[in-house]
């Protein structure tokens, strides 16, 4: 074997452990990236999920706890006037809630409705109240700003 030989056997030699070892350690940082990836998706799924149950929630409690009170007698909801008093303090007392509403009925449908909303999103945003009452045959819609 002459030394011209030797050197480029040699030379394909380490070329092939070398791209052996390359294509080695390309395809192990692709499972390690995929993997990674995988578990950073999942988490932030899991954090995604636990904040909307938890906005979600916001409305569910604020339901049961009218509930709650018109069931025990802590709000009567023949009185508009105590009705809305629990439903203002329910959007006040939780801020990402955007609207509650009740609405009252008769025998001959409708007698009132009292809504309490928030005009905006931001913690600051106004909260109204519109009431709609039957008079009669009408119904009669007030809408005003809470102080």
């Amino acid at each position: 074997m002459t030394l011209t030989r030797l050197f480029v056997l040699t030379t394909l030699a380490l070329a092939l452990v070398g791209g052996a070892t390359f294509y080695a350690f390309f395809a192990s940082s692709e499972r390690t990236i995929l993997a990674r990836s995988a578990e950073r998706r999942e988490a932030v799924a899991s954090r995604v999920e636990a904040r909307t149950d938890a906005e979600l929630g916001v409305a569910v409690k604020a339901v049961d706890d009218i509930d709650r009170a018109i069931h025990f007698g802590s709000i009567r909801t023949d009185d508009a006037d105590a009705v809305e008093a629990r439903l203002f303090s329910e959007v006040l007392d939780h801020p990402t809630l955007s609207d509650v509403a009740l609405t009252h009925a008769g025998a001959g449908g409708l007698e009132w409705q009292t809504s309490v909303f928030r005009r905006s999103i931001d913690d600051s945003g106004e909260i109204w109240t519109r009431r709609i009452r039957r008079e009669g045959a009408e119904l009669i819609a007030e809408v005003r700003r809470r102080p």
